[in-house]
């Protein structure tokens, strides 16, 4: 039950705070107020819900740092979306989360899978100069939450899959330029979610 709190409180505090920075820069959207929202509301019901049936056990540890993991990758990823840019302090709480949930997963082999990813995107950023700076870092630290390396292959292809077919719907239908850049942060984390609603988390 200790890490449990510990783990809400150390979230609260966060988000408070993140929540603050952002009114402060002007960047506190409706859709980042309804993120903010949504996780008021888990994690309230979080709190209820242990107190009735007692101490969380590591499951339900494991899937409370998914959701989390989850509202908060969403959030990035629209940051990403809106600017193009990943905010570094966001970035390492969610491999703050990761290495968590890794080490309540004891599947240290995911470490490879993680590694592989970030090699993947930087040989692909520099030799193509296909993404953004942000973006390896941001999804070899979802990478972290694969219960399977086969996992984080689901989810990295399914993020290309569905770039591809956003672009191929925008050239035919909007007739965007081939050259055209989009942030690729969204569909990092649509990939990621899929997998974890594929596999039920």
């Amino acid at each position: 039950m200790g890490k449990f709190i510990l783990f809400v409180a150390l979230n609260i505090l966060y988000y408070y705070e993140r929540a603050k920075s952002l009114q402060r820069q002007g960047g506190f959207s409706q859709f980042l107020k309804l993120i903010f929202g949504i996780y008021g509301a888990f994690v309230l019901a979080l709190i209820i819900y242990q107190a009735k049936i007692g101490p969380a056990e590591n499951q339900d540890l494991k899937q409370l740092v998914v959701a989390l993991a989850c509202l908060h990758g969403l959030m990035m990823a629209y940051n990403d979306y809106r600017t193009g840019n990943f905010y570094l302090c966001d970035l390492y709480w969610l491999l703050g989360h990761g290495i968590f949930y890794l080490f309540l997963e004891k599947n240290y082999w995911i470490v490879f899978g993680s590694l592989f990813t970030y090699l993947f995107f930087y040989g692909i950023e520099k030799i193509f100069h296909g993404f953004g700076n942000g973006d390896k870092d941001f999804a070899a630290t979802l990478a972290l939450f694969s219960s399977t390396n086969m996992d984080t292959y689901f989810y990295l292809t399914a993020s290309f899959v569905l770039a591809g077919l956003v672009a191929v719907f925008g050239i035919v239908f909007f007739k965007w330029q081939r050259s055209k850049k989009i942030s690729f942060g969204p569909f990092i984390m649509a990939g990621w979610i899929l997998m974890k609603l594929w596999k039920g988390a």
